[in-house]
């Protein structure tokens, strides 16, 4: 089976990121048995929503992944993802 990791950016708006977590949680339940779905979420620690945040992807349903960067730069922030990502040898990474 493929694996696919889903790098999410996560910086405030924390209404519209629940709604987005939630869309992955049926996203991911329905391709179960066509591939394995990873969502790897970046949050920085001077977002002054991060708690919310932290709480909003403790609640999903599907597999995922909390990585810490630095939001100065977006670039650099979506980097750290796939850097990761690549180091867990998914077969296909997506920027969302």
């Amino acid at each position: 089976m493929k694996r696919i990791a889903v790098i999410i950016p996560v910086w405030m708006r924390n209404d519209v990121f629940r709604l987005c977590v939630k869309q992955l949680d049926v996203f991911c339940k329905s391709a179960k048995d066509k591939v394995e779905i990873t969502v790897v979420y970046v949050v920085s620690c001077d977002d002054p929503e991060i708690s919310m945040h932290i709480n909003t992807i403790a609640q999903r349903s599907h597999d995922a992944y909390m990585l810490f960067s630095d939001n100065s730069l977006l670039g650099k922030k979506i980097n750290d993802a796939v850097i990761l990502a690549d180091k867990m040898n998914f077969d296909y990474i997506m920027n969302a």
